[in-house]
C-alpha cells in the first residue's frame, strides 16, 4: 500500500481520534506484533464490491473492546469472520478465550494465521483454535454461546446474509463486535439490541450487538 494511502489514514485519524490517541495507536502498531510474536501489519489494497481488503484490526481498537468483553471468556466461544493473518484470535487467547475460531476467504490469508499461531509467544494449553478458509455466507454456524467478530470485512448485502445465518443457525446467547461499523443499520433492522458504543473522541470504533 503507498505511502499517500497510509498518510491518508494518519490524517483521517488525527481529525476523528485526536493527534494524541492516533500516535498511541501506532506507537501499539509498531510494538505488539513483536510482543506477541506474530506479523499481521500488512494491509493488502485489494478487493471487490463485497469483500473488503484485509488489514488486522488496530491494537488500539481491540485493547478496547477486549476490556469490554473478557469477562465473556469462560462462557462464549471467540469467533473471527474474516479472521486475517490471525490478530483478534491471538489477543482473545491473551486474554482469556479458550475456544477460538477464525475464517477467512483467503487461503493465503489464513496459511498467514497459522504460521502466527505456530510463533505466537503465549499460548494457553487450555486453548482450541479452529481457523479455516470459508465462506460466511455458506459456513455452518455451531448452536453454542458465541463472540462474533467482525472487522468490517463486508459490503452491506453481505454483512445481511452472515447475520441472517448466524441467527437462523445459532439460537443461542451470541453477540457481535463490529469494528469501523459502516453499515450498522445491518443489525438495527435486525432487531439485535445495541449493548455498547466503544468511542474515541469523534471516532466510533466498534459497536457491540447482543
Amino acid at each position: 500500500m503507498s505511502f499517500f494511502l497510509y498518510f491518508r489514514y494518519f490524517l483521517n485519524s488525527v481529525r476523528l481520534r485526536g493527534l494524541y490517541n492516533t500516535l498511541k495507536l501506532l506507537w501499539q502498531e509498531m510494538k505488539f506484533d513483536t510482543f506477541y510474536g506474530i506479523s499481521t501489519k500488512k494491509i493488502s489494497s485489494n478487493q471487490t464490491e463485497n469483500y473488503y481488503h484485509y488489514q488486522g484490526s488496530s491494537y488500539f481498537a481491540l485493547f478496547k473492546v477486549f476490556e469490554e468483553i473478557k469477562k465473556y471468556k469462560d462462557e462464549y466461544v471467540f469467533f473471527d469472520i474474516g479472521c486475517g493473518k490471525g490478530r483478534a484470535l491471538i489477543v482473545a487467547e491473551y486474554y482469556g478465550f479458550k475456544k477460538l475460531i477464525g475464517i477467512d476467504l483467503d487461503p493465503e490469508l489464513i496459511s498467514a494465521a497459522e504460521f502466527n499461531l505456530k510463533g505466537r509467544k503465549f499460548k494457553n494449553p487450555e486453548s482450541e483454535f479452529n481457523i479455516q478458509t470459508a465462506n460466511a455466507i455458506q459456513f455452518q454456524y455451531d448452536n453454542q454461546p458465541t463472540i462474533y467478530f467482525l472487522f468490517n470485512p463486508f459490503g452491506k448485502e453481505v454483512l445481511l446474509e452472515a447475520v441472517k445465518r448466524i441467527n437462523e443457525q445459532n439460537k443461542e446467547a451470541k453477540k457481535f463486535i463490529y469494528l469501523n461499523p459502516k453499515h450498522k443499520e445491518v443489525f438495527e433492522d435486525l432487531g439485535l439490541r445495541k449493548e455498547k458504543e466503544i468511542q474515541t473522541n469523534k471516532y466510533l470504533e466498534a459497536i457491540i450487538y447482543s
